[in-house]
């Protein structure tokens, strides 16, 4: 089981997000001192792990460190990266003890090595073992509690006035020099496959507010990982691709060999790590790490130490991550430090055959010995405090699948293993680790994997209270942070971090909400009224069909027990060139929670795009009507009632339904208007299309139903407050739909039918890389009197500029081109990842952008069959991507084009 590791960022951080926690106190002494080197420098954050109790801390800055044991004779092992580790006994009574420990600098021995053909460095072979077993060590703890103690600290060296003044209208009071603390005593309960409950003991922060940290994803991440978040681990199954390795020697620690290896990146980005990691030969597990990686912030430098609380078993002790840095006018600095002691460790009964200790020869024998003579002599009193023996663990001969577990072993034992190799035991590894975690039922219904419960009166503990049982001791600046706290405990926290100034009351109380917006909520809070305001995308807009518009629309909100609302929205619209007011109302209401059931009684008189599933948006078109000349939208007016409904009939089984009548109406321009080219008309009011007549454009009333059945197999789900929200499948998406047009029905004279099936699914391969695919036909048997609107639907967005990213689209066809009123047949296909072309390059690869590449196909009668490739540099600045793409037809090369995505919805 490796522990996770926590990738602090300074946004997060220095914004107030840092939490901690500890374990139990009762009839404790301390073990205390200072630990420095041979010239006498403090060590900062060197480890004290004891082995007996699986409990390890860290020392602060100034190398001073103190632990709470109880009574009697400990192993205690101190470990510095860069030091020789030191074991000593102590014999701890009623009193506390003080050991000061002097370290000296580690000597790294350069073994006789077989160098290979190929020149390879030794460290290749090594990274194979441990890659190839990433799985294993992931999964090898099947349970364990943790008392943890986690301290975060923040210190200010700049605040720049602007961002304090920021800080003052939320009540928080920041100053050059500050320094923020943050601690907290927890038990963490682990259950595989990843199953976290928090309960916190208690608190002490010196922070405006006790920040809620999301600390579970602390425990959750792992350098066995492929990813940590938008990071590539360097042990990941693809690290070969991102790193180099280099071998710089090995150690001896007790029985055995610890070796060095420098991580070296194969190119410059804030995506990978570089620095050491230190793997236990034979094991072919983490000993150590020290690895940094950057950020657009500033560099983080992350330290993990292991240690062996079980045979074979080496589980993080030790954790601190630095960071020093700034952005927007702060600088400042980040430390987060924690000790654990690990209790009732549990080993996976499946996976315990193939752990190394019990498959490389050098281990076999060792380990029997050692849990024999552990037994025997360990006292009654001690086994309370000690890592609980797993019961009745089986070994070998007892699992299943003894063939998979030999051709581990075979693998593991060859003194140099190839990249096939590799992934031949990590494929029988993951394999093993799956059924390890199959074995239980596995329910659709997703509980909550993270548990927290905060203890009464957690943050009510003194300074005496904290002064006894902190494990790493304060540091000057944390000291008077909480002696500042402390001595304006009295004061009226307004006085504290509020502030007495008084906003313009006309201003705020008046004009604020008619310009930008208010939500008004009575005091039981299940009735709001929502208004966006004047000054809003929505509020004004131009189109070369209404000219100028003024926009305005209100929302009730109706709120009842949970999973029952009711929405009423209604709205206006003056088109002012047309000289016509529009005018609708929105409804919606939700019911049956656990059937996500929801029903929407839409009416009025609009102007509406003809592409309505795929609009063009407003502010787009408006955009380029006024500055280029180029209506991109058509429209037509729209007098309708539309009323739909969903709900599930079956879990993962969807029910859609749908009844409109529209009395759809044709529109020609109304203006010529526009900044610039004014001497240039705008295009006519009819959609670009091979197949479309004025039949299917000229005004006319239409009755439609349509009827849609989709299905998720084995879709997971959680049940929040007695409401069902979807989660997710390992399947795809399949729907089949019906739509009918009902010639007499209220005047009607749409005279169609259409059916329609298609699948579509979405595979994330980790936190930062995914793949979807999505295949579709459509058929209209007849199609005797159809409006445009009603034609098949296909996402094509050629405008240049967008605010959102499109996966299944298409990017140089117009917007009305792939219609059609017969048959289609559509398909699409993408890939993004952190690296697939550009970000190899220097300069790119040093940027947290990803890469997005994607196919789409369109086949119908009577039109060459069009192609689209494409690629895009995603995330640019954070919210922007960059795409260029090509088009073939009748796979010709015919067009190319490219755009930016300002991603804003």
């Amino acid at each position: 089981m490796s522990k996770p590791v926590f990738i602090p960022t300074f946004i997060r951080l220095l914004l107030f997000s840092v939490i901690l926690f500890l374990p139990d106190i009762a009839n404790s002494q301390q073990l205390k001192g200072k630990i420095t080197d041979e010239k006498g420098a403090p060590i900062p954050y060197a480890t004290v792990f004891i082995k007996e109790l699986a409990q390890g801390t860290t020392s602060n800055v100034d190398g001073k460190y103190g632990i709470d044991v109880p009574e009697g004779t400990y192993t205690v092992i101190y470990r510095s990266l860069g030091y020789a580790p030191q074991n000593i006994r102590v014999k701890v009574s009623t009193k506390s003890v003080t050991k000061d420990i002097t370290m000296v600098d580690q000597v790294h021995q350069l073994r006789e090595i077989r160098v290979y053909g190929n020149g390879e460095d030794p460290a290749y072979s090594i990274m194979r073992h441990v890659i190839g077993l990433s799985n294993f060590h992931k999964n090898q703890v099947e349970s364990y509690k943790a008392d943890v103690y986690l301290r975060g600290t923040v210190h200010f060296q700049k605040v720049s006035r602007i961002i304090r003044n920021q800080l003052r209208k939320q009540k928080v009071e920041v100053k050059s020099g500050d320094t923020f603390v943050d601690e907290t005593y927890s038990t963490i309960t682990f259950d595989a496959p990843n199953h976290y409950k928090q309960v916190i003991k208690s608190v002490n922060s010196t922070f405006p507010d006790i920040v809620d940290f999301p600390v579970m994803k602390f425990f959750a991440a792992s350098l066995y990982d492929d990813n940590i978040d938008i990071l590539i681990s360097p042990l990941g199954r693809n690290a070969f691709n991102h790193y180099k390795y280099v071998y710089e020697g090995f150690s001896y620690e007790g029985d055995y060999t610890i070796d060095k290896i420098k991580v070296i990146p194969r190119r410059r980005s804030k995506q990978l790590f570089s620095g050491y990691i230190y793997i236990i030969d034979g094991l072919w597990c983490l000993h150590s790490a020290d690895l940094n990686f950057d950020t657009p912030f500033g560099e983080v430098n992350v330290r993990q130490v292991f240690d062996e609380v079980k045979p074979g078993v080496w589980m993080p002790v030790g954790h601190n991550y630095a960071f020093e840095g700034g952005v927007l006018g702060v600088k400042g600095s980040v430390h987060f430090g924690g000790s654990v002691k690990y209790r009732d460790v549990v080993l996976n009964p499946r996976l315990i055959a193939v752990n190394p200790i019990n498959t490389m020869p050098q281990f076999a024998e060792k380990a029997k010995a050692e849990a024999k003579s552990k037994t025997e002599a360990r006292p009654e009193t001690d086994k309370e405090d000690s890592v609980e023996e797993a019961k009745d663990e089986p070994m070998g001969h007892e699992v299943k699948d003894g063939k998979r577990v030999a051709k581990m072993a075979e693998i593991l034992n060859k003194e140099n293993i190839t990249n096939r190799d590799m992934n031949k035991l990590s494929r029988l590894m993951s394999r093993e680790s799956k059924i390890a975690n199959d074995d239980e039922e596995q329910s659709l219904e997703l509980k909550d994997k993270n548990q927290q419960v905060i203890v009464s009166g957690a943050a009510d503990k003194d300074s005496s209270y904290w002064n006894e049982i902190r494990p790493i001791p304060l540091t000057e600046n944390e000291k008077e942070s909480f002696e500042k706290r402390d001595s304006l405990e009295n004061s009226p926290r307004k006085k504290l971090f509020g502030s007495s100034k008084k906003g313009n009351k006309l201003l705020s109380g008046y004009l604020g909400p008619l310009f930008t917006g208010k939500r008004w909520t009575n005091r039981d809070t299940s009735f709001h009224v929502s208004y966006p305001g004047i000054l809003n995308l929505k509020s004004v807009g131009f189109n070369a069909v209404d000219g100028w518009k003024i926009h305005q629309e209100i929302t009730l909100n109706k709120t009842g027990r949970p999973g029952h609302a009711f929405w009423f929205t209604p709205w206006g619209t003056w088109a002012i060139n047309r000289k016509a007011v529009l005018w609708g109302g929105k409804t919606a209401l939700t019911y049956a929670p656990m059937r996500r059931a929801i029903a929407n009684l839409d009416f009025g008189r609009k102007t509406e795009d003809f592409n309505s599933l795929y609009a063009v948006d407003p502010f787009i078109n408006a955009v380029a009507s006024l500055f280029a000349k180029e209506n991109y939208a058509r429209y037509y007016e729209n007098r309708f009632v539309n009323f739909r409904n969903r709900i599930d009939l079956a879990n993962g089984l969807v029910f859609y339904t749908g009844f409109s009548w529209n009395d759809r109406r044709r529109l020609e321009n109304s203006t010529n208007y526009s900044f610039f080219r004014t001497d240039v008309d705008y295009m006519n009011n009819l959609p670009h299309n091979h197949v479309v007549t004025d039949a299917n454009l000229n005004s006319q009333i239409n009755t439609v139903l349509k009827l849609k059945v989709e299905y998720t197999p084995r879709y997971y789900y959680r049940v929040k407050d007695g409401v069902k929200e979807m989660a997710h499948s390992d399947f795809p998406t399949f729907w089949f739909q019906y739509n009918k047009g009902i010639k007499g029905l209220f005047n009607s004279t749409a005279d169609f039918d259409y059916l329609e099936a298609g699948l579509t699914q979405g595979i994330h391969l980790n936190s930062a890389t995914s793949f979807t695919y999505e295949i579709r036909g459509g058929w209209f048997p007849n199609n005797e009197h159809i409006h445009f609107a009603d034609f098949s639907q296909t996402n094509s967005q050629p405008s240049p500029v967008l605010f959102e990213e499109f996966r299944h689209g298409f990017f140089t066809p117009g917007y009305y081109e792939l219609r059609t009123d017969d048959r289609f047949v559509e398909a699409h296909v993408s890939y993004k990842a952190p690296y697939i072309l550009l970000k190899y390059l220097p300069g790119i690869s040093n940027t947290l952008w990803r890469e997005l590449v994607w196919a789409g196909y369109y086949k119908m009668p009577n039109h060459p069959q069009y192609t689209e490739v494409g690629y895009s540099l995603i995330e640019v600045l954070f919210n922007g991507n960059i795409g260029v793409f090509a088009g073939f037809d009748d796979w010709h090369y015919s067009r190319i084009g490219m755009n930016l995505v300002i991603r804003i919805y």
